[in-house]
């Protein structure tokens, strides 16, 4: 799991509209965003960053020091930099009951760092 700290707005049927979040962390297959209120788990969301909107499911919501900290599993991350390449599309392998499963670790850290050194 990579910590962050960046600003983002979640969108879902759960939440009366846009509402703004901060990405705390992602790892191979998610990421965590706080939130002020607790949200449904099972609902469909999407979470638009600066470098790219990432789509998938709210898996978890419990409570944390700073308000709620909602885990989403990511099914999909399109980039906002233009000619990007989609490095789930390129690296992505079939799962039943999924569309594909994709490497988000990497392709995150693209979006939000770009060619940056860790």
């Amino acid at each position: 799991r990579i910590r962050l700290d960046a600003t983002a707005v979640l969108n879902t049927p759960a939440l009366p509209g846009p509402t703004t979040v901060r990405v705390i962390d992602v790892s191979s297959s998610g990421m965590g965003v706080r939130l002020e209120a607790p949200i449904k788990i099972g609902d469909l969301a999407y979470v638009e960053m600066e470098h790219g909107v990432a789509f998938g499911e709210i898996r978890h919501c419990g409570k944390i020091d700073e308000g709620y900290r909602a885990g989403l599993f990511i099914e999909e991350f399109i980039s906002r930099i233009p000619g990007a390449v989609n490095p789930w599309t390129v690296q992505g392998v079939e799962v039943p009951g999924r569309s594909a499963t994709f490497k988000v670790t990497s392709a995150i850290k693209t979006a939000l760092f770009g060619n940056r050194k860790a």
